[in-house]
């Protein structure tokens, strides 16, 4: 998240060696000055002097103390870059004119072309990146002057010459938090998540309270779908401090709500929005998670707000009207219901915020616009590299595998219907298989579903790329998605295509327009004949009816 300074400004305690350099304790050199006869002063004594008063944070002091030296030698080169240094903490324009002095008289001060480098870093980058290049030419392996030159090759996207120098600068700075933390950042950037992870917890290891790393780390897990523990990382670091930039709260937000935290991740995208009140995108997760939690009436304003800052936006659109729905606010409804049909008869791609489906179903749109809106959240949800379809080897005799995933294994009207129907399943012709996309429910109702199937796996902390190595490595044959475009589903698991063949039942009765999908289970009243060009599933009908129940 940021470059951490390679200057050590610790204050000094008593008994802590004297930064004049004489070896002595602090309380014993210059610590006591005070206490005795002064000496007269000399350049040496005066740079001592000064050099204590900086690392105590009194630069106005020090700056006085190194002018009073350089009137006794004013060609010093150490006074004059010390001097610099000063400068520079005090904002004075004169503090590269003065380090340039310094070099004029010591142009081998590694010292002194790393802070000129510091000096320009803000207002001539060329000249500070040629300084510190002035710095390695003098000493190939200086860890300052490799860390800035990392950081400019970092910030252009040059990425394997900032990791070359990152590790240069190990060499000599091998516990460097600073170094770790933005070698972490570069090694991310090309993809080495395991060694940047490395790096995070280095930094942590040597300075548990580092913000930026916990911020880093919390990111980087978020962005593996390690929720659990991104959210862990983000409260450590807003104990540290809560200073952190839009996206920062963005994301914790994100992975607050996929631990269920719904309240915590508002607050959270409510303090993104604070800082940054004209985002389209923090304002519909503010909405989307009001009307999670049911407050129709505040998921209002933010999916306003969001319509306003981005027009046209079919997810925002879908979900005010839902949330006017759900609230009887029946003013100009039919006016919103076209609207609404137009942003999804819109053909310019989106790649995000398309139409959510579900509400679309309680909507009188009809199956033309469902069929538009679920193709598109469909290729918005689609993996970005698809794995094939694996071709499990059938063994002669053996049983059929049929692998079941719903977030809907508890106290739920689906489990309620199905799961008589799972304990009547012929075991000696098929062997069943639910993957639970919520924590395992166990009151007596959740385990009767449990025991309906032959294997059940709690699988709601997994991401869903680890779900599907697990359904294909069962060697499920036929996956069946009890969900579909609602709750607590995970579609971008389907579109991993960890079975040769799947279908779609029970919990979502319209299509679901992606390729990923072979069959709808349905029956001819549900979905007849002449819906089939209005979805990408095949009809595979049952007898009776679609949806079974509990004698």
């Amino acid at each position: 998240m940021g470059k951490s300074p390679f200057v050590n400004t610790t204050a000094i305690a008593r008994n802590a060696p004297c930064p004049c350099g004489s070896g002595k304790r602090f309380k014993d050199c210059h610590g006591a000055t005070r206490a005795g006869r002064q000496a007269p002063a000399t350049a040496d004594s005066l740079l001592r002097e000064a050099q204590v008063a900086f690392s105590a944070g009194r630069s106005t002091t020090a700056l006085e103390l190194t002018r009073r030296a350089l009137e006794i030698d004013p060609e010093r080169a150490d006074l004059l870059r010390e001097r610099a240094r000063i400068e520079w903490t005090l904002a004075d324009a004169n503090a590269a004119a003065t380090c340039r002095a310094a070099l004029a008289l010591a142009p081998g001060d590694v010292r002194a072309w790393n802070l000129l480098g510091e000096i320009l870093s803000a207002t001539d980058p060329a000249g500070a990146e040629t300084a510190w290049q002035r710095a390695v030419g003098l000493e190939a392996q200086d860890p300052e002057a490799l860390f800035h030159l990392a950081n400019r090759h970092r910030e252009r996207g040059e990425n394997e010459t900032a990791i070359d120098c990152y590790q240069r600068a190990l060499v000599r700075a091998p516990a460097h938090t600073g170094v770790l933390n933005n070698l972490g950042l570069t090694l991310e950037a090309i993809g080495q998540n395991e060694r940047a992870e490395a790096c995070y917890r280095q930094v942590l290891a040597a300075e548990a309270q580092h913000a930026d790393a916990l911020a880093n780390l919390a990111n980087l897990l978020k962005a593996r779908k390690r929720y659990r523990e991104a959210v862990l990382a983000y409260e450590k670091a807003i104990h540290v401090r809560r200073d952190f930039p839009v996206g920062f709260w963005v994301s914790r937000g994100v992975a607050l709500g996929e631990v269920g935290a719904l309240a915590d991740a508002e607050a959270s995208f409510r303090e993104a929005a604070r800082i940054d009140p004209d985002r389209a995108q923090i304002q519909i997760d503010i909405g989307s998670l009001c009307i999670v939690q049911s407050r129709f009436d505040e998921a209002e304003a933010p999916l306003t707000r969001a319509l306003e800052l981005d027009p046209g936006n079919p997810y925002a659109a879908t979900m005010r009207v839902y949330g006017r729905l759900q609230r009887c606010a029946w003013n100009d409804l039919d006016a919103s219901f076209a609207q609404l049909a137009g942003y999804i008869e819109d053909e310019r791609p989106r790649a995000v915020y398309n139409a959510v489906p579900f509400p679309l179903l309680a909507m009188p749109l009809g199956p033309a616009i469902e069929l538009a809106a679920a193709r598109r959240w469909a290729r918005q949800i689609a993996a970005p590299v698809a794995t094939e379809r694996p071709t499990p080897l059938r063994v002669p005799g053996a049983r059929l595998r049929v692998g079941f995933v719903s977030s809907d294994f508890r106290e739920h009207p689906v489990a309620h219907l199905l799961t008589e129907c799972c304990e009547r399943i012929d075991r000696a012709r098929i062997e069943t298989f639910a993957y639970g996309l919520v924590p395992e429910d166990t009151s007596a109702f959740g385990q009767r579903v449990t025991r309906a199937f032959e294997h059940f796996a709690d699988v709601a902390a997994q991401p869903s790329e680890a779900i599907a190595r697990r359904i294909a490595d069962d060697g499920i044959e036929v996956l069946i998605d009890l969900n579909g475009y609602t709750t607590h589903s995970k579609s971008e698991l389907f579109a991993l295509k960890p079975a040769p063949v799947q279908l779609s039942w029970l919990g979502y009765l319209g299509t679901l327009g992606a390729p990923w999908y072979d069959y709808v289970l349905t029956d001819r009243i549900a979905a007849p004949p002449e819906l089939q060009p209005l979805f990408t599933e095949r009809f595979l009908y049952l007898p009776d009816c679609y949806c079974p129940s509990d004698t």
